[in-house]
């Protein structure tokens, strides 16, 4: 820009001192948890709602979503979600559709006929999808899996054994 004339030179030197290198948000899932509960607080207290916590599920589906509109399409979710909101929790059903959709698609599961389906089953089959989703974002690592999940570590470590799942094969 400098080159091209749009851009004064001794402006672009001043600003030159330090390079800020930001990723986008997708490449820091860890920070989704934080800044979420962070502007839940925010907008809650804004519109003097008394919205106080994020579902563990709808926490997965954020944590998921792969936010092409980085940090401002975030707050944008959660605002969304304080102001349409009645409940003092946040749940998937009150995100928007786009950010469903990847645990609804995921795999692309078939849907049996209603005489052959065992909701036990399939809650279980759900469930070992996302821990093993949320166990992968966090790289094997158990003690932030549950915190992103919402349960305790224990928890995750009962789940992981009951679905034979090994977090070194992840």
């Amino acid at each position: 820009m400098v080159k091209e004339g749009t851009f004064r030179e001794d402006l672009f030197y001043r600003l030159n001192v330090i390079h800020l290198i930001l990723p986008p948000l997708r490449d820091r899932r860890e920070d989704i948890s934080l800044l979420a509960n962070h502007f839940l607080q925010k907008f809650s207290s804004e519109n003097q709602r008394d919205i106080i916590d994020i579902d563990p599920m709808a926490m997965s589906l954020l944590t998921a979503w792969s936010w092409p509109g980085n940090i401002r399409e975030l707050s944008n979710v959660i605002e969304r979600a304080v102001v349409m909101n009645s409940g003092p929790i946040i749940f998937s059903e009150d995100l928007p559709p786009q950010i469903r959709q990847p645990v609804c698609n995921a795999g692309e599961a078939k849907t049996a006929p209603v005489g052959e389906r065992n909701l036990k089953e399939e809650i279980k089959r759900v469930e070992k999808r996302i821990i093993m989703e949320v166990l992968e974002q966090q790289e094997g690592n158990r003690t932030r899996t549950a915190l992103m999940l919402g349960i305790s570590r224990r928890a995750l470590m009962y789940k992981l054994q009951e679905y034979g799942i090994d977090p070194a094969d992840v």
